[in-house]
């Protein structure tokens, strides 16, 4: 139990750090071209809350997916 708890710790903490990584170059690059403040109060905090739900989600969707094809394939 400890180990499997630790493992899904590890996952997402992998993914969050992606998230950072990805929304950090995202908002680099927009600084670059010249974005203003309401780029980053708009749409940057829309990507940034779609990215993270989706990014934590998708584990989720994965597991789900194979329980559900283990159960209906017998």
């Amino acid at each position: 139990m400890k180990t499997k708890v630790l493992l899904i710790l590890a996952v997402f903490s992998i993914i969050f750090f992606i998230d950072y990584l990805i929304l950090t170059i995202i908002g680099c690059a927009a600084n670059i071209c010249g974005a203003q403040d309401c780029f980053y109060c708009n749409v940057f905090w829309k990507l940034a809350i779609i990215i993270v739900i989706a990014s934590t989600l998708s584990p989720i969707a994965i597991v789900a997916y194979k329980t559900f094809k283990q159960n209906t394939s017998k």
